[in-house]
């Protein structure tokens, strides 16, 4: 895969997700398997979060009760691909259910295989209203 065809899978994921807030539809199994190969662990903070479609399917549902509106700001401010990963430096922009408003910082290693996500390493910082993400592994 090319450099752009890697950093167009991780984008893939964003666009999705602000399609969500724009149209507020809920997060569908089928998406998940577009983006995410079948095993993808995911770490954020830390903590194990997700390791397959189900739990990516959960764990995007869970963002979506934790926040009324957000979105992922793409093209990321930051990106580098070398073999198989991207890292991307990003923001996030959010409210809460209260009308509070919030701005993740995020630092992530994407590993992409055969054109979709397979592995996740985050580090976020929150500006403003601090969300709790749950972890679901």
């Amino acid at each position: 895969m090319t450099r752009d065809e890697k950093l167009s899978a991780v984008y893939r994921l964003f666009t999705w997700a602000n399609q969500l807030d724009k149209t507020g539809e809920d997060p569908k199994i089928e998406d998940i398997q577009k983006i995410f190969a079948p095993i993808a662990p995911m770490t954020l903070n830390g903590q194990p979060i997700c390791h397959d479609h189900a739990t990516h399917l959960e764990h995007s549902r869970d963002l979506k009760k934790l926040m009324s509106r957000w979105k992922f700001n793409i093209p990321f401010e930051r990106a580098i691909v070398e073999g198989d990963q991207v890292v991307g430096y990003y923001t996030v922009d959010y409210s809460d259910h209260q009308g509070r408003k919030g701005r993740m910082l995020d630092m992530c290693i994407f590993t992409v295989t055969d054109g979709k996500i397979s592995g996740i390493l985050e580090n976020v910082i929150f500006e403003g209203q601090q969300i709790k993400i749950e972890s679901f592994d």
